[in-house]
């Protein structure tokens, strides 16, 4: 039951209903077969080529239609957004927890200009330059948002921190690694 109500709902986009784009009619439920009883004669008779083809001219300009009113409602909210060569612009850091927490960094200047949606940036005039699509940058307004400005202090304390314990671990290691050493050279002398 719930194909048929999908199948005969008209879809928004192209207008039509799935079951007239395929059949090139719209859809009879129960009451429309019973009314179709009722008012017209159903056995007249209908030369079959002839239906045919009007059936095939019906889908042709059905289809015509839809797609026109499907790019129709595809481009109504679409805009493309254009970078200029000096624009400030801020990148997306994809981030560990749900897309809608994902966190910017920057200010990058915008170097150049790839393609319809590639641009070639820098921070700060840097000599390392990244190539961003246009979806993972947001114009820079000249405020860093207060969740970017603290992300960057949790990220250079936690960088920091993860500096100092691999140091501290290296220098673990190197004692431990050299006193192994000395003891299995101990042993070894000890054993013979």
């Amino acid at each position: 039951m719930a194909l048929f109500a999908i199948q005969q709902v008209t879809n928004r986009d192209t207008g039509f209903s799935p079951h007239e784009l395929v059949f090139g009619r719209r859809m009879r439920g129960k009451l429309d077969t019973l009314y179709v009883g009722w008012v017209e004669d159903c056995y007249s008779k209908v030369d079959v080529c002839k239906w045919v083809q009007l059936l095939q001219e019906r889908l042709k300009v059905l289809h015509e239609v839809a797609v026109a009113n499907a790019s129709i409602a595809t481009n109504k909210n679409k805009s493309l957004r254009q970078l200029e060569v000096g624009d400030k612009v801020l990148l997306r850091i994809p981030g560990l927890r749900a897309a809608l927490e994902a966190s910017r960094e920057g200010p990058y200047d915008v170097q150049e200009r790839l393609s319809r949606v590639n641009y070639k940036v820098c921070k700060g005039g840097g000599k390392k330059k990244k190539v961003v699509h246009i979806n993972n940058t947001k114009r820079f307004k000249g405020v860093l948002p207060p969740e970017t400005e603290a992300r960057n202090r949790k990220l250079t304390v936690f960088a920091m921190s993860l500096y100092f314990f691999f140091c501290v671990l290296w220098a673990y290691f190197v004692v431990t690694d050299g006193m192994s050493t000395n003891r299995g050279l101990q042993q070894a002398k000890f054993e013979e």
